[in-house]
C-alpha cells in the first residue's frame, strides 16, 4: 500500500471492517477522488 498524492484525481475504494458483539462487518465501496468535492450518493442496491 502506497500513501495517496495530494494532486491525486479518479476512482479509489474505501474498505471498512468493524466488529459488532462477535460480529465482523466488512464493506467497501467506491468513492471518486479530487472531483468537485462535492459529495456523491452511494449507489442503490436492489434487494
Amino acid at each position: 500500500m502506497e500513501d495517496l498524492a495530494p494532486d491525486a484525481v479518479g476512482p479509489g475504494l474505501l474498505l471498512v471492517a468493524a466488529r459488532v458483539g462477535t460480529t465482523r462487518l466488512i464493506d467497501n465501496t467506491v468513492v471518486e477522488i479530487g472531483s468537485s468535492g462535492r459529495a456523491s450518493r452511494a449507489p442503490s442496491v436492489e434487494p
